[in-house]
């Protein structure tokens, strides 16, 4: 649960949707995926960054991106107010892996950067932003446990009304809409 939870911590745009309707309609891509790995991000500012690679299972929504080894990159910080790369806590994170997966909702960097209107530069000067992906905010990853979802402990809301929910039933319904 911590793990998703860390890949969902993005700061800014917290809270972006009221309804799994709502959840749907602002992210690009909605799929069911499972952490493999995680590679080293960079170092923008002040904020270091890692790079989850997603196995994706099912797509619920839009066309992923994904990298020549067929994965799917979720960048996320890592560490605020790094110094340098934090190789401790990078080292901490590959131990932390989960084996659930995980019900994602998600828009590329690019889109994210063109939302705010930029100020990022040293992200603005990467090429890879349409292929690189972020949660939509805290509420961007939901837990899968023995087929059923679970909504992060630290949110309220509308993901709580998914606690339980048979996660097929849930596609079904994303991709009625």
């Amino acid at each position: 649960d911590q793990m998703w939870a860390f890949l969902a911590s993005m700061p800014g745009l917290q809270r972006r949707a009221d309804s799994l309707e709502g959840a749907v309609d602002f992210a690009e891509l909605v799929v069911v995926g499972r952490y493999v790995g995680v590679e080293r991000g960079g170092l923008y500012g002040a904020d270091a960054t890692a790079v989850a690679l997603i196995a994706v299972d099912t797509v619920a929504k839009g066309v992923p991106e994904l990298g020549p080894d067929r994965l799917l990159r979720v960048e996320f910080v890592l560490v605020v107010g790094a110094q340098s790369y934090p190789e401790k806590e990078f080292a901490d994170l590959q131990r932390s892996i989960p084996g659930d997966p995980a019900l994602l909702y998600l828009f590329s960097w690019a889109s994210y950067l063109e939302l705010i209107n930029g100020g990022l530069p040293a992200w603005e000067a990467r090429e890879d932003l349409a292929s690189i992906y972020k949660t939509i905010g805290g509420d961007g990853a939901m837990r899968i446990v023995d087929g059923r979802l679970v909504p992060p402990s630290y949110v309220d809301g509308w993901p709580t009304t998914l606690r339980g929910a048979d996660v097929e039933a849930v596609l079904d319904s994303i991709q009625e809409q």
